[in-house]
This record gives C-alpha cells, structure tokens and sequence, in this order.
C-alpha cells in the first residue's frame, strides 16, 4: 500500500464552505435507528460533503472535522453531564447523585479545580513510571494467548490489560483484581448499552455502593500508610483551593475505574478488528516497530470508541447558521470528522504508515479534554508492540457481540480470535 500523502488536500469545489448561513435544503436527515446504519457509509458522506452537519432522530449531528473540533473547544457549550441523565429520565438516586458530582458533570471553577488538582497526581511522569509494567503484563497476557489456540481477546486481553495497569498506577492490591475488574464492567453499563434500562442502573447503582466502600476504606488506609501510588498522589494534591475532599477522592477514583479500563478496552479490541480486516499493516507493524506510535493514531482516527460526543448549548446561541436555544443537545460525530477528506487524505485507507497526518479527535477537547490520553494510548502502543512481535495477524474465528449502535462508548463485549502463524519478515 503507498504511503499517504503528507500534504493538505483541497477540498472538493462543490462543498459547501459557507460559515455564516445554513441552507436547509442542503441539510441531510440521517436516520441512526435504520438497520444497517454507519457513520462510515455513502449516506453519511454525502451529508457531510453537503453540509457541516445533518439532522437526526437524536438531534443535529456535527459531521465535519472543523466544526466537531470546534464545538469542542466552544467555550458556550457545555459537555452537559445533567442532559445525559435527563436523557435517561433519571433525576435521583444513587447514580445520578455520582454522575452530578463527577468531572463529566461540573462546569466552570468547580471543574477547573478538580482537574487542577488531578492534574497534579495524574502526570505523564506517573504514566512513565507504569510503562514497564504495562509491557511485562502485555507480554504475559500475549503468551497466553499464544498458547490457547482460539480465545475472546476482550475478556481475556483487551479488559485484563488496562484493569491491571490501573490496580498497579492506583495501589491496589493483586489479590482484589478480579473485584475490582467485575466492579469496572458493571460501571462501564453507564455508556455501553443504547439506553439505561432500570436492569442497567440496579447494576451500576450496586458497582458504586461496593466499589465506592472498597474506596473508602483504601482512601482511610493510605491516609495511614501512604504509597508511591496515584491514589496518595491524589490525596496529597493541594493548590489554592485546597485539597480534594473525601467525598471528591471518592467520586474521582469512581471515575478512572470506569474510564481507566472499558474505553481502552474497546479501542484495543476494535484495533484488533482492524488489523483482522488489514493483515499487510500488522506485519508492516511487526516488521518495523518504530511505526507503533503512527499506528496508535491510526488506529483511533480509522476505528474510534468513541462515536458521538455530546455538547450542550449553555445559552440561546448560533453557531453557523444553526440557532441552539439554551439546553439544546448537538451531537459530534468523532467517526466522520476523522474520516473528513477535508483534513485527511484517503481517509477510508487504513494506514500505519500515515504518521502525523493523524490528527484524529478521539479524546475531545476544550476544557474537557481526557485526562486519561497519554495513560490509553502508552497502553495501546505496549499491547501492539508484544502483540506484533509474539503472534501473526489476528483472524475473527466467530460471531463478534458488539454494544448497541448507539452505545457512547462502543466496541465489542466479546471478540473470538485466532492467530496466524507468524512468518518471517522480508
């Protein structure tokens, strides 16, 4: 496969460049609930060639790179943790009462100072310090692979791996992995199903009572006994406004458990898929490892988790034509603006090899950017290294369960693999 050009193309003279006005007539419906829908298909392309965004069941969806990251980084948007909740028709309890108080949630000084204070333990020195882990646990778990013949690499690689790295980064113990990892999945349900069913929110409800006493009783024990672990670091952060309280420890830790394991286990698995369906750039990979950090990016601009990004308009506003009154929900779809030909050339071409050209969207942006980007992807770039050098390309040896369509946070819950044999590099 040649190397994609690492020039800016131009952008085909019949798209529509207008910022100041909205044709509605050029404005495309998009109808996500249709079996067989794709952000990756015809229809959507031709929305997105057609206008900066289209219209759906669930509200207007931002299709083009520009304006996905512009609406990220537009300070009268909020990412709106209150409408995620409405949404569900959730307005109390014990999930709701969490979700309200995490970073997900708060706006303004109360958000700064928690990611101020998060900032401080949470540092690419500390993501550093676990990268040998991380490699010796990716090269583990490779070789039992290895030796299984066929597996579900979700359940026992893609969620293993980032579970185990977050038990070491955090302190906590070995013995309580496989609580702490039932524990994530279950907290995991709040993005993966297509809508929060009371089932839903029973489990996830239950996962916040257990894990938050685990918590606080970890919390009460490094107080005594402080460790070289994140968990000290966050207890011990301070800045002007002080220290994050008990509560706050609480609430945050909650958080990383979720995000620290399902998002990276789904980008590594949907990796997988990639390489599946690609098997010349996984021993384009295993041949020159050096690629590895090129091949992250690809990977998360060509298969994202993360789909949709939501934005809520914080007061009546209008953004390119398209009037938002206060509350309004504008979604961003992170599948199409990294799939936008305006910003990358030959985007539908899966390419290791494209390097910087990736600039894919995956992890947001503004002021609420992901914390938790240099720790996801150090531990993608480890798991593809091992998992290249130890095993030929990956088959699909079996029906893949994936989440529903409109999961937020989407990949496979289970992921049948095989392994070719390995052949020698030319």
């Amino acid at each position: 496969m040649p190397r994609a050009p690492e020039h800016r193309p131009v952008p085909p003279p019949s798209r529509i460049e207008d910022a100041m006005t909205t044709s509605p007539a050029s404005v495309a419906h998009l109808d996500l609930f249709e079996s067989g829908f794709s952000f990756t298909s015809p229809q959507v392309k031709a929305a997105q060639q057609a206008n900066w965004y289209a219209d759906s069941p669930i509200g207007p969806i931002a299709l083009r790179y520009n304006d996905v990251s512009a609406l990220l980084h537009d300070p009268r948007f909020r990412l709106g943790g209150q409408g995620y909740m409405d949404l569900h028709n959730i307005d109390n309890g014990v999930l709701h009462d969490w979700w309200m108080s995490t970073l997900m949630s708060l706006e303004g000084a109360p958000h700064q100072r928690l990611r101020r204070l998060m900032g401080k333990a949470f540092t690419p020195a500390r993501v550093e310090d676990v990268r040998a882990f991380t490699a010796a646990t990716a090269a583990r778990l490779a070789d039992r692979l290895a030796s299984r013949g066929d597996h579900d690499f979700v359940a026992e690689y893609a969620e293993r791996l980032p579970t185990l790295v977050l038990c070491r980064i955090m302190g906590i113990p070995p013995e309580d992995y496989d609580r702490f990892h039932s524990w994530a999945r279950d907290l995991g349900a709040v993005f993966a199903a297509g809508g929060l069913t009371p089932e839903v929110v029973g489990s996830v409800e239950t996962a916040i009572a257990e894990l938050g006493s685990y918590v606080n009783s970890l919390v009460a024990h490094r107080r005594e006994a402080p460790g070289p672990d994140l968990l000290t670091a966050m207890i011990n952060a301070h800045d002007d406004g002080g220290a994050l309280s008990s509560a706050e420890l609480h609430d945050m830790v909650l958080l990383l458990v979720w995000a620290g394991q399902d998002t990276t286990a789904r980008q590594l698995s949907r990796a997988l898929i990639a390489f599946a369906e690609h098997p010349e750039q996984w021993d384009l990979l295993r041949d020159d490892p050096a690629l590895v950090p090129s091949a992250v990016d690809e990977v998360l601009r060509w298969t994202p988790q993360s789909r949709l990004i939501t934005r809520y308009a914080a007061h009546d506003l209008t953004y390119r034509g398209l009037d938002l009154p206060a509350g309004r929900m504008v979604f961003c779809s992170i599948t199409a603006a990294n799939r936008d030909p305006a910003e990358f050339p030959d985007p539908d071409v899966f390419d290791v090899r494209r390097g910087p050209a990736a600039r894919h969207i995956n992890f947001g942006g503004g002021a609420h950017h992901c914390l938790g980007r240099s720790l996801a992807q150090m531990e993608l770039a480890e798991a593809l290294t091992v998992l290249t050098a130890r095993l030929g390309a990956p088959t699909v040896c079996g029906p893949i369960t994936w989440r529903d369509d409109l999961a937020m946070i989407h990949g496979p819950d289970s992921l049948p693999l095989r392994w070719t044999e390995r052949t020698t590099g030319t």
